[in-house]
């Protein structure tokens, strides 16, 4: 139901209230979306309507702070794409399991190409860079010489298992909330090296402690580098 019409949330309110009168059995789901994600999605849209400013989105929020109270299930759909939420409110309404599988969805980037936007985002500069090895500068982080040579040093190693241990304590609490994807940052110079290194270590780490990761290089699949 679309609160925005039909009376709004008041009208939501007494029609549920109506409903558990009339002893119907029903689950109330709740999807809502992240500030900075329905701005964006809005500035990517044709569609003027509704708030359009952080001020705005706070008293539409407050609005429906009751009918939020009331649900049985809060999707946060700030990380789904259509298909994501079409498939998931299908899910729920052929009666499967209201628990979310979160997926980590990791992506390198380089910040001399701009940053990238994340849940979390890492800045591995700090690891020695095999751009300035010779034999190395034309490989990625993908080819295994160039992948040994990062790992090969205590910090990117340390940086793989703290990583790991972050997300192993922030994947259960996202598939509380419902939401489908945590994004990882990973960020190096040139988003060629260091950072493809270490966003394939991490995704294969995840991976061996039961979490889905899929792994991605922004900078390698545009073709910058």
């Amino acid at each position: 139901m679309d609160t925005e019409g039909s009376g709004g949330p008041a009208a939501l309110l007494e029609l549920l209230v109506d409903l558990d009168k009339a002893g119907q059995r029903f689950k109330l789901v709740f999807m809502e979306t992240g500030d900075s994600a329905l701005l964006e999605r809005m500035e990517a849209s044709d569609t003027v309507a509704g708030a359009s400013s952080p001020d705005e989105l706070a008293v539409q929020r407050e609005s429906l702070a009751a009918v939020r109270a009331r649900a049985d299930l809060i999707l946060d759909s700030s990380y789904m794409s259509p298909l994501e939420e079409r498939d998931r409110i299908i899910a729920l309404s052929e009666g499967l399991s209201a628990t979310v599988e979160t997926v980590v969805d990791i992506m390198s980037f380089g910040f001399k190409h701009g940053t990238a936007s994340g849940d979390v985002v890492v800045d591995v500069r700090f690891i020695p860079n095999p751009y300035y090895v010779a034999a190395l500068r034309p490989l990625c982080g993908k080819d295994a010489a160039c992948a040994e040579y990062v790992l090969g040093h205590d910090s990117a190693r340390g940086t793989v298992v703290s990583l790991a241990q972050l997300l192993q304590a922030m994947v259960p609490a996202y598939r509380a909330q419902g939401r489908g994807t945590l994004k990882v940052r990973i960020g190096c110079t040139g988003g060629r090296h260091r950072s493809v290194a270490i966003a394939e270590a991490f995704a294969a780490s995840l991976r061996e402690h039961g979490i889905k990761a899929t792994a991605r290089h922004r900078e390698l699949d545009s073709g910058r580098v």
